[in-house]
């Protein structure tokens, strides 16, 4: 699933281009039927069009995220060992909990390789809320044990939700912004840094 540094949207976005490529038959079937002019306008009228919109629609998924110390949830490899049987189905549960009253659904869990997530829906707006378990590269256990929890609109498989990017981007800092408050407030969990919030980096 979609994850990032939550740092900001850049104009542009490879879909308008596609669209605009494939849109570029019209021009050339009037050019073929003899209208000229009306094709030349007609080509820079969807040139012009798409620079707008690539400048109005965010680029990629948005996610935000913060990364939480804690022994609270179980570690133990758990799932299938197609995805390296990552932990954190009970830090899921516990997201959800959290996130009772704030969101319209919240689907099934899933397992990934990197750990787990479900997908949760607001406003009409798809999110993916997911839970990193941070394994060291010489595969030992860290302690305490840590996690990335994020944040993220995502739009990939859904047309519908392109037109919802910005009100998206909204509902994810939203519900990253509830979820961070939680685990601030809970003694067993250490905050060691967090995106888009007042919370300066570990050491800084």
């Amino acid at each position: 699933m979609a994850s990032g540094a939550g740092k900001g949207c850049r104009p542009g976005c490879g879909v308008v281009w596609l669209v605009f490529l494939s849109s570029l038959a019209i021009p050339w079937f009037l050019a073929r039927s003899g209208a000229v002019e009306v094709a030349v306008i007609t080509f820079g009228v969807l040139l012009l069009s798409c620079f707008v919109l690539g400048y109005l629609i965010p680029a990629g998924d948005r996610s935000f995220s913060f990364c939480i110390h804690t022994r609270k949830f179980p570690t133990d490899p758990e799932g299938e060992e197609s995805n390296n049987r990552m932990p954190g189905s009970k830090v899921v549960e516990h997201l959800k909990h959290l996130l009772q009253g704030k969101i319209e659904r919240a689907d099934e869990a899933i397992q990934e390789d990197w750990g787990w997530g479900f997908y949760c829906q607001n406003y009409k707006c798809r999110i993916w809320v997911g839970a990193s378990f941070a394994t060291p590269l010489d595969g030992t256990s860290p302690d305490p044990p840590e996690w990335v929890i994020s944040s993220t609109h995502e739009r990939a498989y859904w047309i519908s939700q392109w037109f919802r990017s910005f009100r998206g981007l909204r509902v994810a800092r939203e519900l990253h912004g509830y979820l961070l408050a939680a685990f601030k407030s809970d003694p067993e969990v250490e905050i060691v840094w967090a995106e888009d919030s007042d919370l300066p980096p570990k050491g800084a």
